[in-house]
């Protein structure tokens, strides 16, 4: 598996950094993703649609972010 450098992400609040974007996220949940049960993109894309959000996480609205992920599936 591929290691991450974090390090040039240390600049970044955490709420920008990648290193932290799964620390609330039980474990059973992370397994299942890594397994292929879970589809991270999926997910991924469905709270993009939730919060209105196009794919570079602009927000456009609940009804375009909806069309948009449609679309992209």
């Amino acid at each position: 598996m591929e290691k991450i450098d974090y390090n040039k992400f240390s600049q970044e609040s955490d709420d920008t950094n990648p290193e932290f974007v799964f620390a609330t996220t039980d474990c059973d949940t992370l397994a299942r993703m890594l397994s292929g049960e879970l589809d991270p993109r999926v997910m991924i894309a469905q709270q993009l649609t939730n919060c209105g959000c196009d794919l570079n996480g602009k927000y456009v609205g609940f009804k375009k972010a909806e069309q948009i992920f449609k679309e992209s599936k």
